[in-house]
């Protein structure tokens, strides 16, 4: 390598370094962030898609208005989704506690519908019946919590599916399938889910951030839509 290129090639690894860290200050985090995702330091991200960074655990936060903190694990720009977690590793925590309330927030959940019934039970206690599901982040040696469909709960016999058991909460509505330990969110624009689904890339043009552009996509022509 000739020495006169030497300090450009670095600059220019400096300046790729520098990019990236602006998009992702959670540098170990491989998650892509874009738009309408973005850090505190993006002005360019949209209203209720700010992200911020738990340097310790290496965590992406998203923040929910009435639910709190959630730990981002993918985000699908195409079909337009956010995968989230609990940052303390105890979802069904964050859904008895809150009900898992999306208003004020750009996001809905994927699946809806979903009435489940929280119940203690004690440690010798059976969990044979239909339905009933450990919640494992929620127990310990002395008791169980575990939790069933409302449906479900409220038509077995006297309400109740083992006599040691005691009721913590009815109809919590949550927004995932029976089995799942994380939750699917949604947003709704329907000029990116044109520009991801063939195949560009969509975001905003300029520093005005008024605009938004498709790059890069299969079809010809570029479409940009205000803000």
């Amino acid at each position: 390598m000739a020495p006169s290129t030497l300090p450009l090639l670095i600059f220019s690894v400096l300046i790729f370094l520098q990019k990236a860290n602006s998009n992702n200050p959670c540098l170990r985090n491989k998650l892509e962030v874009r738009f309408p995702f973005g850090f505190d330091n993006n002005k360019c991200s949209y209203p209720g898609f700010n992200l911020s960074c738990n340097d310790l655990q290496n965590q992406i936060i998203l923040n929910l208005p009435n639910t709190g903190n959630f730990t981002v694990q993918n985000i699908n720009y195409r079909s337009q989704t956010v995968t989230i977690t609990d940052p303390q590793n105890c979802l069904p925590k964050k859904f008895m506690n809150s009900s898992f309330e999306l208003s004020g927030s750009p996001f809905i959940p994927e699946h809806y519908n979903r009435s489940f019934t929280f119940l203690n039970c004690s440690s010798n206690s059976t969990t044979a019946v239909s339905g009933l599901r450990r919640i494992n982040c929620l127990s310990n040696e002395n008791f169980i919590v575990v939790a069933m469909l409302t449906t479900k709960y409220e038509s077995l016999p006297y309400n109740m599916p083992a006599p040691s058991c005691k009721e913590l909460k009815k109809r919590v509505f949550v927004p995932v399938l029976w089995s799942d330990s994380e939750a699917k969110l949604k947003w709704n624009a329907s000029y990116c889910r044109r520009c991801e689904e063939d195949g560009g890339t969509c975001g905003s043009k300029g520093d005005t951030c008024l605009t938004i552009e498709c790059k890069g996509r299969r079809s010809n022509g570029m479409f940009f839509e205000q803000f």
